[in-house]
């Protein structure tokens, strides 16, 4: 009998160390970290009660997501959207050469580089200006991947195409050398620590046009349309006076020339629907 009484007691110990004891601790850990939560919630300006509380969340989610069923679009569809506009400037011409953004990041070869570079600098010769790479900005000892470089000669091409097709000329230096030059790319990151690559590319480069004040004008509303963004960063206009100056006359100046600056953009991260394409 005091055999049995004993093996029930050690029975009840193990139980309550190897079940009872860690379940309380468990229970214990759960109580503090609510009530850490309420605390937290208890010092912000949100509703505390579940109704309210839950009518707030809606509201965000809506804010979000947009409301279904309307035209309502979201904050996260909208930045899509911004995002896709901002970078489709080149999104067919990758599509089409290398069937995705990552084949085009990791597949573009020299040989690629060098067909982009021979094209552009044909363009310019016809036009009797050369272009120098140096100067232009690209870094050829291998610093620089290529495909960045190619997205810089892109850029150029397209800005000095628009130009021409507006009746501008773009300038040179003393050497013939063409006033188009590629500035650092510029990175941006969605948080400050964000491994790369990062969120968002940006490709400024910079020409000095001569024309007359409406082709400019005409140029700088063609720089954004539904196949293209390439916004104008920066603008210096600069002109010489009638010499000498007509009395009495309004004496308009109609051409000018123009430093400016203006940049394409391009997202390293394969979209979500090339994702999904790809999948």
């Amino acid at each position: 009998m005091l055999f049995a009484l004993l093996a029930v007691f050690i029975t009840a110990l193990l139980v309550l160390y190897l079940y009872v004891m860690p379940k309380w601790r468990q229970h214990q850990a759960y109580q503090k970290a609510i009530q850490e939560k309420e605390s937290r919630l208890a010092a912000t300006p949100w509703p505390q009660e579940t109704d309210l509380l839950g009518r707030h969340y809606k509201l965000i989610r809506e804010k979000l997501d947009g409301v279904p069923g309307t035209d309502q679009l979201g904050l996260v569809k909208l930045s899509e959207d911004i995002i896709q506009q901002a970078t489709n400037t080149f999104s067919e011409r990758i599509l089409k050469q290398f069937d995705s953004t990552k084949h085009f990041i990791n597949g573009v070869s020299r040989i690629d580089y060098k067909d982009a570079y021979d094209r552009f600098a044909q363009e310019l010769t016809e036009q009797q200006l050369t272009l120098e790479s140096t100067r232009f900005g690209l870094n050829e000892d291998g610093q620089e991947p290529v495909w960045q470089m190619i997205l810089k000669l892109w850029t150029a091409q397209m800005l000095y195409q628009l130009a021409r097709e507006n009746h501008l000329t773009v300038l040179a230096d003393e050497e013939g050398v063409a006033a188009i030059s590629a500035l650092p790319p510029i990175a941006y990151a969605v948080a400050e620590n964000d491994p790369p690559p990062p969120y968002l590319l940006e490709f400024p480069i910079r020409l000095r046009l001569a024309g007359h004040l409406d082709d400019f004008l005409r140029f700088a509303q063609q720089l954004s349309a539904p196949v293209r963004f390439l916004p104008l960063k920066q603008l210096e206009i600069s002109t010489t006076p009638p010499n000498p100056p007509v009395a009495g006359q309004t004496n308009r100046v109609d051409t000018a020339t123009f430093n400016i600056v203006c940049s394409s953009f391009f997202q390293p991260t394969p979209p979500t629907s090339e994702v999904l394409e790809n999948e």
